[in-house]
């Protein structure tokens, strides 16, 4: 089976502001403290994992549960993600074509679900791998290699695409092609780490997938 597994921020949605938002209120609540208030802060809450982001400023494990509790109350609140241009359009066009949608995130499984209700994406996705499964986070291929088996797909025959460092490290320890979406979070790092292929937008995605899975899409879709 076919498949193209996405991360999902800062891939198929902008959740920039949605993410500081909820970081910024929980830290506040949980110990006191504006967190992230750096740049650098910014950049680690929006490309990695909240338990590693906020261990840095609640070392305590106490103190670090707190935060996380408050950080998933807190994201439930916050100003809406929305989608980058063209996501829906494209996962069904990709559906029509008979493949498979997986998602691998780092976000929590509530956060994840929240976002894709509101966007209207939900049954849009066949299988989706979040952070609190238990599951090593990316670079780990843990979880691709989790939503992989989940879809019934076999590496060679999938892509996996992502906007991080750490989603190229991981596609590619799980023996996936991997793209970097340069218009997420951090499109410098993301190069450093030497992605297969790269797209300015979703747009261009449809060209890298035909190109790689002989899959040809633009003519429009409709979910099965």
């Amino acid at each position: 089976m076919k498949a193209v597994l996405f991360d999902w921020d800062g891939t198929l949605v902008d959740s920039r502001g949605t993410v500081v938002e909820a970081y910024r209120r929980a830290s506040r609540e949980a110990l006191g403290i504006d967190f992230p208030a750096t740049p650098t802060e910014e950049e680690s809450v929006l490309t990695g994992h909240s338990r590693v982001s906020l261990a840095a400023v609640a070392p305590d494990p106490a103190a670090l549960e707190r935060v996380l509790e408050a950080l998933a109350a807190a994201y439930l609140r916050a100003t809406p993600v929305l989608a980058f241009p063209g996501a829906a359009e494209l996962l069904d066009e990709l559906r029509g074509a008979g493949v498979a949608i997986g998602i691998v995130t780092s976000k929590i499984r509530s956060s994840f679900e929240h976002d894709a209700a509101g966007l209207g994406l939900t049954d849009r996705i066949d299988a989706a791998i979040s952070g609190d499964e238990g599951y090593p986070p990316k670079p780990d291929p843990a979880p691709v290699l989790a939503c992989l088996e989940a879809l019934g797909a076999a590496p060679d025959e999938a892509l996996f695409v992502g906007d991080g460092p750490d989603d190229v490290t991981a596609g590619r320890g799980a023996g996936v092609r991997t793209v970097a979406a340069l218009h997420g979070f951090a499109p410098q790092t993301v190069l450093e780490v030497a992605p297969d292929r790269t797209i300015a937008s979703l747009e261009q995605l449809r060209e890298v997938l035909a190109e790689e899975l002989g899959v040809g899409l633009g003519l429009g879709g409709s979910p099965r």
